[in-house]
């Protein structure tokens, strides 16, 4: 079976899962897989990672990347895919390969339900005519798509994963400061900002604490300024992007992980801590609500305009051992969310429908 995997150029959630499917697909001799990444431009990351020159990539421009739908067509006619992973929003080039060459189509919902714009409205429509199979990550979403009249056996929920055996705790080094962390990219759909506020609250401004941030992105400079403003310079780490060996010694070196959020589709950051068994707060919203609700014993969520509560939580971890050492959250990787359970279920769904 030849897959070919449709993803945004940029760095992010969809890109690490389709990167995770696209490496398992390469334990199977009867899987060829490739990556068409498309956007403004080709992550330098993305490009160090192309393994056996099985990666592409396709520049659009926004509002007009409908430009790019013949390159996209023409490239996926040079590849002769059987399915197309869609993990962006290239659905009419997908539609038009597919539709000719009589192929499958996977669209896979990545965006937390409160992310849903205007474009969704034609998404839909377009699934609907095309009875096109879909993938969502948590039940809000299954519901959202069942709402819109889409055909509940055309609907799939299939939960990201993680790599377990990689994301594994080893013993910590001893350290003068309780380590507060957030990985994600520094945008306006996380909400890092908050935690820089909730600093300079005086239940935690005078403990013995940092706060660490994995990831960049377009809010690096109205971050440090924030950190500026009030007075926490000293108390916040700017790590930049972390390459999975480096991530892993990041997470290892937290005590509590913190991730503060306006929707997620399904936070693998928040896995990852899972997985390293760490114990974790987190907004109370779309895409981390409902993993909280099914797993309450792995942290606590907080409403994001709530500042003293969010101090009170970081306190209480803080002040309380036995919290942080009471983790039974890599229990529910082991069983639910690990790479190769995650891949199991998207080529169960592939070879269904081929």
């Amino acid at each position: 079976m030849n897959i070919v995997h449709l993803v945004y150029s940029g760095i992010g959630g969809a890109g690490n899962i389709c990167l995770s499917l696209f490496k398992e697909d390469l334990k199977y001799k009867k899987y060829s897989s490739h990556i068409i990444f498309t956007g403004p431009q080709f992550s330098k990351i993305y490009k160090k990672k192309n393994i056996n020159n099985r990666f592409s990539f396709i520049k659009t421009i926004k509002y007009l990347q409908f430009l790019s739908w013949f390159a996209i067509i023409f490239k996926l006619i040079k590849i002769k895919p059987d399915v197309i992973y869609l993990h962006n929003y290239q659905i009419v080039p997908s539609i038009v390969y597919c539709f000719i060459f009589k192929k499958k189509i996977i669209y896979i919902d990545h965006d937390a339900l409160n992310y849903k714009r205007s474009r969704y409205k034609l998404i839909i429509q377009l699934i609907k005519i095309f009875r096109i199979n879909t993938v969502v990550l948590n039940k809000e979403n299954f519901d959202y798509f069942l709402k819109n009249n889409i055909n509940k056996k055309k609907i799939h929920l299939i939960p990201n994963g993680v790599n377990h055996n990689f994301f594994k705790k080893y013993k910590k080094k001893k350290k003068k400061f309780f380590i507060l962390g957030m990985a994600g990219r520094l945008d306006y759909f996380k909400r890092q900002e908050i935690l820089i506020k909730v600093l300079s609250n005086q239940r935690i401004s005078k403990l013995d604490l940092k706060l660490s941030f994995a990831g960049d992105g377009p809010k690096f400079k109205l971050l440090s300024k924030l950190a500026k403003k009030y007075n926490v310079e000293n108390k916040l780490i700017f790590n930049g992007f972390l390459n999975d060996k480096k991530l892993k010694k990041w997470f290892n070196n937290l005590d509590l992980y913190v991730h503060a959020s306006s929707g997620e589709g399904m936070s693998t950051a928040i896995l990852q801590a899972m997985s390293m068994e760490i114990p974790i707060i987190a907004s109370n919203v779309y895409g981390i609500k409902n993993i909280f609700k099914i797993y309450p014993k792995i942290g606590d969520l907080f409403n994001n305009n709530n500042y003293d509560e969010i101090s009170k939580l970081i306190y209480s971890y803080y002040s309380n051992n036995s919290k942080l050492k009471k983790q039974i959250s890599r229990k529910y990787i082991l069983k639910y969310f690990t790479i190769k359970k995650m891949h199991k279920r998207y080529i169960n769904l592939a070879e269904s429908i081929i």
